[in-house]
């Protein structure tokens, strides 16, 4: 899945999330459990 797909499919749910700049592990780590549910449903809807 690309950057762009995922990004569309942000906007589509109406999450206010967009990839600007790289950002830090941390960042990484925190968006990745505070939204694993809906990283979960990305995956299993492919």
């Amino acid at each position: 899945m690309t950057i762009q797909e995922i990004d569309s499919f942000l906007q589509k749910k109406n999450i206010p999330f967009q990839v600007t700049r790289a950002p830090s592990e941390e960042t990484i780590t925190r968006y990745f459990s505070e939204n694993a549910e809906l990283i979960r449903e990305l995956y299993s809807s492919r």
